[in-house]
Order: structure tokens, then C-alpha cells, then sequence
């Protein structure tokens, strides 16, 4: 296992400095584990997308120069992840995808940060920042999240705060099932606080079902005037024009802050 420090529980995660322990997190027996960046990684190659259950937290790092190709997911979803599910959570993250290249999506659902929320368990995602481009090809998806499905329970089963996305969304044929933020959603089985999109391609929000409140964005400086968004001591906006962590932010986020139950090993 590449993994140096930490023991994988949420007290103590394991650290991820590099590309080969970040791809070491989504191995089906590292992937229900708890993880925190301690650096921005450029990735390099074909991100090929997995599932995730565990805790990620990215430290107010960034991941950028993402390139994924749904033919390498190991479901019929794909993006970063294919699918979050269990109690996943993500949070305090930057997500870049490669400057002038499309992520190839063509599967059941893409998303730039996942293909889809799965049914089963509370998967939270706070403090999340998503900008890259995708095309869908005759798939469905969105600039986020392809696939916010509803619960087993029918209770909610997500909660999705404080969050960004600009993305450039294109789409080859096929399904009308595509979006900027959502590409298809049972919006009352998730809470979406506070989170905001915009880009290029497509001009809804959600394919469908948008009960819950994401604003569109005509641009992206217009996070600035957003409510639940604090610039004075967390975000900023950054050299490319887009949200960006502070260099003191991690003084006022951490991990751990979200409610509900968090995986532990």
C-alpha cells in the first residue's frame, strides 16, 4: 500500500501527496477508507473513474489537468468517481479538468465530479469546486453530478453545500438528459445549499425534477454576491476567475465538520 501516514479512520486518514495514492484510494480495498490531501496533484494520463465510499478531505488543495474516459469506469457511470455511495464524503476541494480537453463521457450518467449519487447511505459534499469541460457523447449527464437518484428509504440521502460548478457541456446525440449542474435528479431526496453553476452548452440547471434551489450564474464573479459564501476569511477568487481556497482557509474549515455519521476503517 502507498500509503506512508495515517491509518485510514477519520482521527487519523491516511495523507495523499501524489497521483499513484490517489488512484490507491478508489481500489475496491482502499475505498471505504478516510483519506485528506496534504497537496495539489496535477494528474497526468486517463483518470480512469471508480466508486467511492470513504472521506475525502481535500485540505483546500486542488486536483487539476483531469482527464477521464468513460471507458475505463468501472460501472456504467463516470467522472472523478463513477459513483459516491455509503456514507462518501467530499469536501474542502478544488477539481480542475485539463485546460482545451473534453472528459469523454458516452455512459449511462457523467459528471465532471461524479457520475452519479448513489441510493444507498448519506453521502455529503461541502466546499466543492468543479470547473473543467465534458462531452457526453450519446450519454446523459451534467457539469457536476450525472445521476442524483432517489433513496431506497425515501428519505434524503444527500447533502450537497457550498458548492461550484462551471463547466462546459456538450453532447454528441442521443438523450436529452443533460444539464449543467444535474443531468437527471429526485431533487427531494437531497438538499442542495448554497451551491451555485454556470458554463456553456446547455442553460438548465437540472434536466429535471429542480424543486431544490442551484442558481445559475451568468458569470462566475457573481459567486462574489451569494449568500452562505464567506470571502472574507475562506474563499477567494482565483487567477483563472473561478473560487478559489484562501491561503489561511484550512484555519477555518476542517475535517469532520458535517453532520451525520462518517466511515471509520
Amino acid at each position: 500500500m502507498p500509503f506512508i501516514h495515517g491509518k485510514g479512520t477519520l482521527t487519523d486518514p491516511f495523507l495523499i501527496s501524489n497521483q499513484e495514492q490517489l488512484e490507491a484510494m478508489v481500489l475496491p480495498e482502499n475505498r471505504a477508507k478516510c483519506y485528506r490531501l496534504v497537496s495539489d496533484i496535477s494528474l497526468t494520463g486517463t483518470w480512469a473513474p471508480r466508486q467511492f465510499q470513504g472521506s475525502l478531505d481535500g485540505g483546500c488543495h486542488t486536483i487539476s489537468n483531469l482527464y477521464f474516459d468513460s471507458a475505463l469506469s468501472d460501472s456504467s457511470f463516470s467522472g472523478f468517481f463513477s459513483v459516491l455511495g455509503g456514507n462518501a464524503v467530499v469536501e474542502n476541494l478544488r477539481l480542475k479538468g485539463r485546460d482545451g480537453v473534453l472528459c469523454q463521457g458516452g455512459n449511462n450518467y457523467d459528471g465532471l465530479l461524479a457520475g452519479a449519487l448513489y441510493r444507498t447511505g448519506y453521502t455529503r459534499i461541502r466546499r466543492v469546486v468543479v470547473t473543467g469541460a465534458i462531452h457526453l457523447g450519446d450519454g446523459r449527464g451534467a457539469g457536476f453530478i450525472g445521476y442524483l437518484t432517489p433513496s431506497w428509504s425515501g428519505s434524503y440521502h444527500a447533502q450537497i453545500s457550498e458548492c461550484f460548478s462551471w463547466a462546459d457541456v456538450t453532447q454528441g446525440g442521443g438523450s436529452s438528459q443533460h444539464a449543467l449542474w444535474a443531468g437527471y435528479s429526485y431533487s427531494s431526496y437531497h438538499d442542495a445549499i448554497s451551491c451555485c453553476c454556470g458554463g456553456t452548452g446547455v442553460s438548465r440547471v437540472y434536466y429535471t425534477d429542480a424543486s431544490k434551489d442551484v442558481s445559475e450564474l451568468d458569470s462566475p464573479g457573481e459567486i462574489l454576491n451569494h449568500p452562505g459564501w464567506d470571502f472574507d476569511n475562506v474563499w477567494e477568487i482565483g487567477p483563472d476567475g473561478f473560487p478559489a481556497f484562501r491561503r489561511e482557509a484550512s484555519s477555518f474549515v476542517g475535517p469532520g465538520r458535517l453532520s451525520g455519521s462518517y466511515p471509520d476503517g
